[in-house]
């Protein structure tokens, strides 16, 4: 899935200092056709995404084996008995397997032999780039502020376009187990400064509903997936059909804007303007002249440079120290413990249930596009209640609805009602994961929001890379242990949502100092939000009247 980056969902407002920069841009004609068109495009990256995480259910599908060792050379899976074994006894080696393809086709499993006690191989090749993704999310922020979002974007997808042509050709394990590790960076390089280019290309009052709608062409992709792997058999031709469409990376070259609000505010105040008038031009909007416009992009620059010096002065802590003081006092600390265990729950739950759907099936290609299906719902649906209820009643539900989902397949043996029940699962951990996005931020202190927000992702991630390993590794001690894992830790998730505060209406914390005192949860919360105050325009609506 693809999570939307925190955002202020409230508009700035021109302040008695000057202009900000989103009324330069209501100008240009706020959120209209420019934008549009370039969201539609750019979000051709989340569907590349989702061929890239969710491709090994169907590149690293297992076959039926057999030990073919006694047997003549040219023996094939129909010819062996029924049983001869899947898998040598212990302390015995197994010098030639064969396979049968009718039902998966011809996977990596079968081009490396990664069965029996190769198996941790294949969860490798799922886990690792998940890892290339951490490293590439712990880098790329400080790129994309130093450098800008569009050449950082054009690396990334330049990266893993090339990773993902030469992952086609690859015939040795360890050559792709690199690449995907590469790959892993790229995605992450090509996807994040992307997010935040979109969103900081529309008004305020459109985030909220673009940081939802983003996410709706990863599930797309994933449904597609489903279609690609059974028309597809040979693992690497279903790799090349993936990797084709990143040939439209090419023409980001020419038409992907750079933002225009990372311009003005690293003092780049032409080409800004630059921007803005294209922006204009396509939404049918006319703005000052070329001396007004640039009064007006100086006056929001040195708004906010002087905001930055503010901060600084009083008292930006270092990268080290900021962490420190996430876990340095008791409130802090017990609701960071409780976010790390939320977010660990939410990636490891995730991806668990993606890999392991297949399983609860007649048919992965059925339960994959499902799969893609449900997300649909769940990027909107908890979002409603949570405007309408709350943030943190939503998320225990959530996490609870999950758990009381997956923890019943391990006593249901009709497949039906299992991937009912895998699929609600799905649901919930989907609706729990996006939203955690938005009420973390909330409750952590300004000064600490990046870093908090930052580390709570690093668990969801290491969840990910973990989630192979405990499908193969779990598996092996009983075939619903992997389903045991992924509900009880939802249920201690929901367990544990319920130690965070509420923060729907209320001023969050500014200072650490503040949330120790608690002084803001006493506080009686603002009206609450209404599904209308979703709406774009909503909040300037009710200003006007």
């Amino acid at each position: 899935m693809v999570a939307p980056e925190s955002v202020d969902k409230k508009p700035a407002e021109t302040t008695d200092d000057g202009p900000t920069f989103d009324d330069v841009l209501r100008l240009a004609g706020g959120s209209g056709r420019w934008q549009l068109k370039h969201i539609v495009w750019l979000s051709k990256t989340c569907i590349n995404l989702s061929f890239f995480l969710m491709g090994m259910i169907f590149l690293g599908a297992e076959p039926e084996h057999r030990c073919a060792d006694g047997f003549a050379a040219d023996v094939g899976f129909a010819s062996l008995p029924a049983d001869a074994p899947r898998c040598p006894l212990a302390g015995a080696n197994c010098s030639r397997w064969v396979y049968d393809t009718s039902d998966v086709g011809n996977t990596v499993v079968a081009q490396w032999h990664l069965v029996c006690g190769r198996k941790p191989l294949l969860s490798l090749l799922q886990s690792v780039p998940m890892a290339g993704g951490l490293l590439g999310a712990i880098t790329t922020g400080m790129f994309a502020d130093r450098f800008g979002r569009r050449p950082v974007t054009l690396a990334g997808s330049t990266l893993y376009a090339v990773t993902a042509l030469a992952s086609c050709a690859v015939r040795h394990y360890q050559l792709l187990l690199a690449i995907r590790f590469v790959s892993g960076v790229g995605c992450a390089f090509s996807l994040s400064p992307l997010v935040v280019l979109i969103l900081e290309i529309v008004t305020p009052e459109w985030r909220l509903l673009i940081g939802l709608l983003i996410q709706v062409p990863f599930a797309l992709g994933v449904m597609a997936l489903s279609a690609m792997a059974y028309l597809l058999p040979n693992w690497w031709h279903l790799q090349l059909a993936m990797a084709i469409p990143t040939l439209l990376y090419i023409i980001d070259f020419w038409v992907m804007p750079e933002s225009p609000r990372w311009l003005v505010r690293t003092g780049r105040l032409p080409a800004a303007a630059a921007v803005l008038r294209r922006v204009a031009a396509t939404n049918g909007a006319v703005l000052p002249d070329d001396d007004a416009l640039s009064q007006m992009l100086q006056r929001v620059y040195e708004a906010e440079r002087s905001q930055k010096v503010a901060a600084g002065a009083n008292g930006c802590l270092s990268f080290l120290g900021q962490l420190v003081q996430l876990l340095r006092t008791p409130q802090m600390r017990r609701y960071m413990l409780v976010t790390f265990l939320c977010w660990l729950a939410a990636g490891l739950s995730y991806f668990g249930i993606a890999f392991d759907l297949g399983q609860l099936s007649a048919s992965r290609y059925v339960a994959n596009c499902l799969s893609g299906l449900v997300e649909i719902p769940a990027y909107i649906v908890p979002w409603m209640t949570a405007t309408r209820w709350g943030r943190r009643p939503t998320v225990c539900a959530l996490f609870l609805l999950a758990a009381a989902s997956i923890l019943p397949v391990v006593a249901v043996r009709d497949w039906r009602l299992s991937l009912t029940l895998g699929l609600f699962g799905k649901f919930a951990v989907t609706g729990a994961f996006g939203l955690l996005y938005v009420y973390t931020p909330e409750y952590v202190p300004t000064l600490l929001r990046t870093i908090g927000l930052g580390a709570a992702s690093v668990s969801a991630r290491v969840g990910s890379i973990v989630a192979p390993f405990i499908i193969d590794l779990a598996r092996e001690a009983h075939p619903s242990a992997p389903t045991v894992v992924f509900g009880v830790l939802a249920l201690l998730a929901g367990l544990g949502a319920l130690l965070l505060p509420e923060t729907a209406g209320r001023h969050l914390p500014e200072t650490v100092a503040e949330l120790e005192s608690g002084a803001w949860l006493r506080q009686p919360p603002d009206c609450r939000e209404t599904i209308a105050d979703l709406l774009p325009g909503a909040r300037r609506d009710q200003r006007a009247a």
